[in-house]
């Protein structure tokens, strides 16, 4: 049983983004138009990347000992070591199709070996990989986990952020399962200095949203807003932020498609991006490999880089 609890504050500690107030100067400052193409709504069927057969489990976080295995990038520059992580085993009408996590370094270009948009799994596949995950991931906050509708619920919000703000919705659920294990009942953290509040799903800048110490059901406009937040950003609010929307535009100066993504997801996570490999100076060091691994299907509640194993 201490163990288990032991398990469970782990999650709760790794799964929070402690990100500095992200910059409140906006894309207007730096008069860039993000112009990437119709990535947003490429719907990869399948990723480049064989699937693994997950085994089931009946916990909701499990590590194995796993065979690594090296690859060098194209450029000569950064490894990425692959570790198989076992996830749950989904029931619904997309099967589970996890891949082992790979740790990417460097500044999220093709050339040092970070994957491509069309190595990303579909949106559908990311939810179903996800959803046993949102399924149990409250309990290691010592709250009541998502309902039915509630997990039903933030899927439609994503959809509907996506459509609002052309954010790639497969960029919006990597991020809520890096900020918050798609907890809705996640707790609020403070960015250093306790000037900024980082609520909701998405740990976003200063936002309204939040079902911190609401018991089920959360209210869909709480859902609505915590992802609203985290993607189309709170600038109208008093010390507001970016969202993943403002943090894509001021990565376009970096990179385009997936190197943008990845810049963009340093961004929201540190709340700056200067040059040079994403992992340098971050708040989180494998914030952005974690959501490289996300897109290209990976699944499960503890990342093993922030968990030291690769």
């Amino acid at each position: 049983m201490a163990y288990f609890s032991a398990v469970l504050l782990l999650l709760s500690l790794v799964s929070q983004s402690w990100a500095l107030p992200v910059s409140q100067t906006g894309t207007q400052d730096m008069n860039i138009t993000y112009t990437d193409g119709d990535y947003h709504w490429t719907e990869i069927t399948a990723s480049t990347t064989t699937p693994v057969a997950l085994p089931e489990i009946t916990t909701p976080v499990t590590t194995s000992e796993s065979t690594q295995q090296t690859a060098s990038s194209t450029s000569g520059g950064p490894s990425s070591t692959t570790t198989v992580v076992n996830t749950p085993q989904s029931t619904g009408e997309v099967p589970v199709t996890s891949v082992p996590y790979t740790k990417f370094s460097g500044d999220g270009s093709e050339a040092a070996g970070w994957p491509s948009i069309a190595e990303w799994v579909s949106f559908d596949q990311m939810w179903a990989n996800n959803k046993p995950i949102l399924e149990v991931s409250c309990a290691a906050q010592g709250v009541e986990n998502n309902s039915e509708e509630e997990i039903a619920q933030m899927k439609a919000a994503i959809l509907e952020q996506a459509a609002a703000t052309k954010v790639d919705p497969r960029f919006i659920l990597a991020t809520i399962m890096s900020e918050s294990t798609g907890c809705v009942r996640v707790i609020t953290t403070r960015s250093p200095g306790d000037l900024i509040i980082n609520p909701g799903l998405m740990q976003d800048h200063q936002g309204t949203g939040s079902c911190e110490g609401i018991p089920a059901p959360c209210p869909e406009a709480q859902i609505k807003q915590m992802i609203m937040d985290g993607t189309a950003g709170t600038e109208a609010i008093l010390r507001g932020g970016d969202g993943l929307q403002q943090t894509l535009q001021k990565a376009a100066a970096f990179g385009k498609d997936a190197q943008a993504v990845y810049v963009a997801a340093r961004i929201y996570n540190s709340g700056s991006y200067v040059s040079g490999a994403l992992e340098d100076n971050a708040a989180t060091a494998c914030y952005s490999s974690d959501i490289a691994n996300y897109l290209l299907g990976f699944a499960a509640a503890l990342s093993p880089c922030k968990l030291g194993i690769v």
